[in-house]
């Protein structure tokens, strides 16, 4: 520990998993505030703040946009990308067809604390926010988290730190089993997206399934329960 403590960025980034930490567990005491979102802003600064200090070079960076086509042709990469939008497919469609009601009332917790339009008219302005919101939802929780974080934690421990506070990052109160469904939902997403990232090393990648997770979401919501 002491020789980790002597390295600057290594207690930078405890320090923005630490604040991180705080102001996301804070959100579970107060669910409509605001404490999520500065974790997001927290952790996407000390990603950048570790990578100004270490010097990464742009071709080491966890967020690479110039080489995503070689980073998706990876080993087991692909898989990754469409395995959890295939399970949300699914998902839903399940829900339509073997128990509507109560998926019904599983969705309408989803729209309460995402603050979702469900307006397909409006599916490209709300499709560029979330461009932005899943972007540094993965700089924040995969980025910094996952990738700077090794230099505090091993690898299952970051995905095991990343995946628990995004799930408690979404949390909203409701009809305690379906808030129970939603964070077991967010949270096998979160491990599935962590796990996307230590294959291609690049959390540009990792938005692909987290972006059309949301959109097909939206869509199929709409088409098939609205």
């Amino acid at each position: 520990m002491g020789d980790l403590m002597n390295n600057k960025s290594t207690v930078i980034t405890l320090i923005g998993i630490l604040v991180m930490t705080a102001l996301i567990t804070v959100k579970l005491f107060m669910p409509e505030s605001l404490f999520s979102g500065y974790a997001l802003i927290v952790g996407i600064a000390f990603f950048f703040v570790v990578e100004t200090i270490d010097k990464t070079p742009d071709v080491q960076s966890e967020v690479r946009f110039k080489t995503v086509a070689g980073d998706i042709m990876k080993p087991q990469v692909l898989f990754w990308v469409f395995l959890p939008v295939i399970i949300t497919i699914v998902q839903i469609v399940c829900g339509k067809m073997f128990a509507e009601e109560s998926y019904r009332n599983y969705i309408e917790h989803v729209i309460g604390r995402t603050s979702l339009e469900m307006d397909l008219s409006n599916l490209v302005k709300w499709g560029l926010t979330n461009v932005i919101s899943v972007l540094g939802e993965e700089i924040a929780f995969h980025g910094f988290l996952c990738g700077k974080g090794r230099k505090v934690f091993s690898k299952p421990i970051c995905i095991l730190i990343s995946a628990i506070l995004f799930s408690m990052a979404h949390f909203s109160t409701g009809n305690s089993v379906i808030v129970f469904f939603d964070l077991l939902g967010i949270f096998i997403d979160a491990i599935m997206y962590a796990w996307l990232f230590y294959k291609s090393e690049n959390c540009v990648i990792t938005f692909i399934p987290h972006f059309l997770n949301n959109i097909l979401g939206l869509v199929l919501v709409k088409v098939l329960f609205m």
